[in-house]
């Protein structure tokens, strides 16, 4: 028996989140894990690095079964790209430009794509994350963030 790989984006980012995952928990087993009713520091990041391993590693098994001979794989890289910036660039301005403006580039280059051809859509996320965050991180949460540039 063959063991075929039917979707090959599926498989390649399955691989990644299983890889990310396991550095994740490796690296959080050097903390304290504690248990479920008394947690440790490292508690929280191992079990969040076991999810996204367990996800990975469906997406890539899942990959495997469904089977598409004829069809060539398409590798979009513009959406990877403008996605991969939006994070860079929230991680680069949510100290120096405040959460608001973070978040408003993190939808931007995020749904660049979906930008071009649904405005509206995108300002509706933009609007909803951008309340929902300073509401709960800076609000609820009490984080040293700034909404806005001082």
């Amino acid at each position: 028996m063959q063991i075929r790989i039917g979707n090959p984006q599926r498989f390649a980012s399955g691989l990644i989140f299983l890889a990310i995952g396991a550095f994740g928990m490796i690296d959080g087993a050097r903390y304290r894990l504690g248990s479920a009713t008394h947690m440790g520091p490292g508690y929280f990041p191992f079990v969040v690095s076991a999810v996204i391993a367990l996800l990975g590693l469906a997406s890539a098994v899942t990959s495997l079964r469904a089977a598409h001979p004829k069809r060539p794989a398409v590798w979009h890289i513009v959406p990877l790209i403008c996605v991969l910036a939006g994070i860079v660039t929230f991680g680069l301005l949510v100290e120096h430009a405040g959460l608001v403006l973070a978040i408003a580039a993190v939808v931007v280059l995020g749904c660049y794509q979906r930008l071009l051809s649904r405005p509206w859509e995108v300002l509706a996320i933009g609007i909803v994350l951008v309340v929902m965050s300073v509401a709960l991180f800076i609000h609820g949460l009490g984080m040293p963030w700034q909404a806005f540039p001082s």
